[in-house]
């Protein structure tokens, strides 16, 4: 069990980390506001974070493909 766990929030901040997802929609993009947060969040409270890692990455990666960067409206 601990395997999964550990191997999903490594993989988790590596894939916030290659996607830019950031835990505050607020803040842009950092490591500290992305990658290591996920990694240590999913460390600790697993059940709860990691499924909410997934729908957060879901939902950052729809906005971002219907919405391009420097595409006007």
């Amino acid at each position: 069990m601990w395997l999964i766990v550990i191997g999903t929030s490594i993989w988790a901040g590596y894939d916030s980390y290659l996607n830019k997802i950031p835990t505050d929609n607020k803040k842009p993009y950092s490591v500290v506001n992305g990658a290591v947060v996920w990694v240590l969040v999913c460390i600790l409270l697993w059940i709860v974070a990691f499924p909410y890692y997934i729908y957060k990455r879901a939902k950052t990666l729809k906005n971002r493909k219907e919405n391009p960067e420097g595409e006007t409206k």
